[in-house]
């Protein structure tokens, strides 16, 4: 049970902080499901409960799944505001691997690699979340941490998403999702000015991360109401940056809106987890 509310709990939080949207999610979903499988007490109660919370899940599945895509690359590949700041490309075979902390718990760990190139010079790319499992749970105990792949298809410039494959916690096998022109969960980070990034540079300093220490740039964005978008980069690791996410600003309270991944390994043999080539 543990494992289901977390993934569910994962699918609606995306809804608000991957599309920005504010669907409700919790409300509607979330909250409709819980009342309905544990109105009874009886086992009857139970099933009828469950039953409604399927065909709820399954009405808004399309729109979920898209939002935790949206989610998952908004992380993988936008960083933070959907802007682009590190100017050392991956190259085929790259991956970057990194922990994002959380309160008395073992870090998230989210995974971006560049798998291959195909004939006609598109891209595949995988991004990997794992979430550990709950330490306080005692059902938890034997269970494994959740894991959700998804291996992409990216036209040669990156500009639009051609195919996309997914495996979800539980799945046994990975799933082929259909991408609609234009439409699907992926928006290219938008490429900042010369000036622009260079007006945010604090200058190098050594920044720590559990991958090592480096010497990086610190990049500052403002613009995020309580807190700023910060970035470490450093032109030794694929992709250029070790840490990045929002910093609340001092005296404020945005702890809802504060998150920080720092770069935990990097190497040159990414594979596919999927079968996709």
């Amino acid at each position: 049970m543990a494992r289901k509310l977390w993934t569910r709990g994962v699918l609606c939080g995306t809804l608000v902080m991957g599309t920005g949207l504010g669907l409700g999610c919790a409300g509607m979903v979330g909250n409709m499901v819980d009342r309905a499988a544990n109105s009874s007490a009886d086992a009857a109660g139970t099933q009828v409960g469950n039953q409604v919370g399927n065909q709820m899940v399954a009405q808004y599945s399309p729109m979920m799944t898209q939002a935790m895509t949206k989610m998952m690359f908004a992380y993988a590949f936008n960083g933070v505001g959907g802007y682009a700041v590190n100017e050392n490309p991956y190259k085929p075979g790259q991956y970057t691997r990194w922990n994002i902390p959380r309160e008395n718990e073992k870090p998230v760990t989210l995974e971006r690699a560049y798998l291959a190139k195909d004939k006609d010079g598109n891209q595949w790319w995988k991004v990997k979340m794992t979430v550990p499992k709950d330490s306080s749970d005692e059902a938890d105990a034997a269970t494994a941490d959740d894991t959700l792949i998804y291996e992409a298809l990216f036209a040669p410039d990156g500009s639009k998403l051609l195919r996309l494959r997914e495996k979800f916690p539980g799945d046994k096998e990975a799933k082929e999702v259909p991408v609609e022109e234009d439409t699907y969960g992926y928006a290219q980070p938008h490429k900042l000015t010369a000036q622009s990034l260079k007006g945010a540079d604090k200058g190098v300093m050594s920044v720590t991360v559990p991958a090592g220490t480096f010497s990086a740039h610190h990049l500052v964005f403002g613009g995020y109401g309580n807190s700023d978008a910060e970035f470490w980069e450093s032109t030794k690791v694929p992709g250029g940056t070790v840490k990045y996410g929002n910093v609340a600003k001092e005296g404020t309270d945005s702890s809802n809106h504060v998150w920080m991944a720092e770069l935990s390994a990097y190497g040159n043999d990414a594979k596919s987890e999927l079968g996709s080539l």
